[in-house]
């Protein structure tokens, strides 16, 4: 099979970092779900581990077991509402895995992904207790498809139609709720695909990099490891903090506070803030616009008003500006929510600036996992769908547009690259969906 020049950049995380993760001790693997269980005599991997036929394990120190997953993937979690505990998307394979203990070597007869179960209540490393021996580089196996190289070469073909040198060019993503999936390599090959095709001013990424259900340790690891590797692409990165992101799903215990996340996420910059491409004449104003703290936790604080406010009262004369946050401003464009909290003084500050200015280009949100352009304010606000491959219709709020997604073709993946010229804007989708225009 012929391999892709970055297959090996792509290969995130490594093998090599997967087998040096700490055991979960006191944790086995359920054999009838494939869901980690308490067991005081049993410390299990929790990263599946992807292998090949013709893989081995072995062991002279413990006696293990494996539990294979995947490679295909839960229906559930990609057409409906749905969310796995464990952020695992693959499928648990139990007639292929081997309930009884094995000592020594043991021969991997199928491609997938493994669990690691050892017969020892332990937090060491699992390279430290089982070895595996790999049929060449592990981390050289990814061959991106030929399905999403095609679509590489659409996007090129309508860049190269529309754009002029003044333009500024913008990579936009939302809601990637990172899990263990295939889909992740192919998704971080595609951006590197789009950055060398489009030159990005900047690349903007809406909010939500994981789940937010697991410890706070692991959704950390998670998320250093995912922007690990959207830092990688070449071109500077900034992002919003979305509600998943404070690991507060379903009421996670083990939330961050708003300095954990700015700390994580940011860089220690404080969330609402703005960037300035000074070239360009554009400002880009991102804002904070959840708290788990809060009674009503999607919204803004007045604090995020009134440093708006003067964000853009001090822009240039000469500048645009867009506006980013990862909730979007309105109620009846959010399904979850009748109220968003202090949204009156957000949108107030925003259109009278507009009445006088005339310069604020768009409002631009994730969140809603939807497409969607918003028109009944004195500027657009514009809704991207998410990178999580999922397709369901329920759930969204009234005028969005759903695409439609399915794993093994082109619709799997959906980014922007938003084209700002001197009369408009072009959104042309990457993935599933429909260009957009701006006027």
């Amino acid at each position: 099979m012929h391999q892709d020049p970055t297959a090996k950049m792509n290969a995130s995380p490594s093998v090599e970092e997967l087998l040096s993760l700490p055991l979960e001790a006191g944790k086995r693997v359920d054999p009838s779900t494939g869901k980690l269980a308490d067991d005081p005599d049993v410390s299990v991997s929790f990263e599946p581990i992807p292998v090949r036929k013709g893989d081995f394990v072995s062991s002279d120190i413990v006696p293990y077991r494996l539990h294979f997953y995947g490679p295909d993937l839960q229906h559930d979690l990609i057409y409906t509402y749905a969310y796995d505990s464990e952020s695992n998307y693959l499928v648990y394979h139990p007639e292929r895995s081997d309930p009884q203990w094995i000592t020594g070597m043991t021969e991997i007869l199928s491609d997938g992904c493994l669990r690691v179960e050892v017969l020892k209540n332990t937090s060491q490393k699992l390279n430290e207790l089982v070895s595996m021996a790999f049929d060449g580089d592990p981390n050289s196996r990814y061959s991106r498809p030929v399905f999403l190289k095609e679509e590489d070469e659409r996007l090129k073909e309508r860049l190269e139609k529309i754009r002029d040198e003044e333009d500024t060019v913008l990579l936009i993503a939302a809601d990637s709720h990172y899990g263990f999936s295939p889909v992740y390599a192919d998704q971080i090959a595609d951006l590197q695909a789009v950055v060398r095709i489009a030159r990005p001013d900047l690349f903007i990424h809406l909010g939500d990099l994981t789940d937010g259900s697991l410890s706070g340790d692991k959704t950390k690891r998670f998320a250093r490891r995912i922007l690990r590797d959207l830092k990688s692409m070449g071109v500077p990165f900034e992002m919003c903090i979305g509600n998943h992101d404070f690991n507060y799903f379903k009421g996670n215990p083990d939330a961050f506070s708003r300095e954990e996340c700015e700390e994580l996420y940011l860089d220690g910059k404080r969330e609402d803030r703005f960037v300035d491409l000074e070239d360009k004449h554009l400002r880009l104003i991102f804002l904070s616009s959840y708290d788990p703290k809060e009674k009503q936790r999607y919204g803004f604080y007045l604090k995020t008003a009134f440093r708006l406010w003067n964000m853009l009262r001090t822009t240039p004369k000469r500048y645009r500006i867009l506006v980013f946050s990862h909730v979007p401003p309105l109620p009846e464009i959010h399904y979850w929510s009748q109220e968003i909290r202090n949204s009156s003084y957000i949108l107030r500050v925003l259109e009278r600036r507009q009445a006088v200015r005339h310069n604020i280009l768009a409002y631009i949100h994730g969140h809603n996992h939807a497409d969607q352009i918003y028109r009944a304010r004195s500027f657009p606000i514009v809704g991207i769908g998410s990178m999580k491959p999922e397709y369901f219709t329920d759930k969204k709020p009234y005028g969005s547009e759903t695409a439609m997604r399915a794993i093994g073709d082109w619709t799997q993946e959906l980014f922007d690259v938003a084209v700002i010229k001197k009369d408009r804007i072009e959104f042309l989708r990457y993935g599933a969906g429909e260009d957009r225009t701006l006027t």
